[in-house]
C-alpha cells in the first residue's frame, strides 16, 4: 500500500470532524427561545426603570425651578416694599401728615422717583409687584397702607408676618396686616394667623399699615 492510499481516510475523517465542529458550534450560537424571551424581558423592565428615572429628573428639576422662582419673587416683593415704605416716610418726613385718610399716593411717589422700576407699570403710571398685580398706596392721616392685589397664596403667608416689634419682610413699623376683607390683625401676625388669612383660595389681597 503506498503513501497516497494511507492518507484517504485520514482525510475523510478530518472532513467529516471538521463538520461536526461547526454544527455544533452553530448550535450554541443560537440562542434557546425561552432565553430570548427572557432578555426581552429584561430589556423591557431596563426600559421602564430607565423612563421612570428620567421623568423624576424632569419633575424634580420643574419643582426645583418652580421653588427658586417664587422665592426670587418673593424676596423681590420685599425689597420693593421696603423700599417704597421708607421712600413714603421720607418724601413726608417734614409733613404733618401722609394726607388726608383715603388719598392715593401712587402718583406722587412715581413722580418722585420713589417706586422702583421693576415695580411700575410699562405705562409707568401704575404700581405693580412682582406677580403682576396691583399695588395701592394710601395715605391715612398718620399712617399710610400699602395693598397688594392677587398675591398668589403659596407667597401670601411668606411676606405677611410680621413680628412683635412691627418688623417683619414687608418692612419695619408695620401696626397691621389685613387679608381680603377681614378684620385687620394689629401687632404681631404669626405664620399660623397668617396662613389662616391667606386661605385655600389662589390669591389674596394683603393691606399692610405703616406707621410714621
Amino acid at each position: 500500500m503506498n503513501g497516497y492510499e494511507m492518507e484517504r481516510p485520514m482525510t475523510y475523517t478530518t472532513l467529516f470532524a471538521d463538520a461536526k465542529n461547526v454544527a455544533l458550534r452553530e448550535r450554541h450560537r443560537t440562542s434557546h427561545p425561552l432565553t430570548r424571551g427572557r432578555q426581552r424581558g429584561v430589556s423591557l423592565i431596563e426600559g421602564i426603570l430607565y423612563l421612570v428615572f428620567a421623568l423624576s429628573v424632569v419633575i424634580g428639576g420643574i419643582v426645583l425651578f418652580q421653588s427658586a422662582q417664587l422665592s426670587n419673587r418673593v424676596t423681590e416683593a420685599a425689597r420693593g416694599l421696603v423700599a417704597i415704605s421708607s421712600e413714603t416716610r421720607a418724601l413726608h418726613q417734614n409733613a404733618r401728615s401722609f394726607g388726608t385718610s383715603g388719598t392715593d399716593l401712587n402718583a406722587a411717589l412715581i413722580n418722585a422717583g420713589a417706586v422702583p422700576s421693576n415695580f411700575q407699570d410699562n405705562t409707568g403710571t401704575g404700581i405693580r409687584h412682582p406677580w403682576n398685580g396691583a399695588v395701592n398706596v394710601t395715605a391715612e392721616d398718620q399712617e399710610f397702607t400699602i395693598e397688594l392685589v392677587g398675591i398668589p397664596s403659596d407667597a401670601c403667608s411668606r411676606i405677611s408676618t410680621v413680628d412683635a416689634r412691627g418688623q417683619g419682610v414687608a418692612g419695619i413699623g408695620i401696626t397691621s396686616v389685613q387679608f381680603g376683607s377681614n378684620a385687620p390683625i394689629s401687632g404681631e401676625v404669626t405664620l399660623t394667623d397668617a396662613s389662616a388669612g391667606c386661605g385655600n383660595q389662589a390669591t389674596q389681597t394683603i393691606t399692610f399699615t405703616y406707621a410714621r
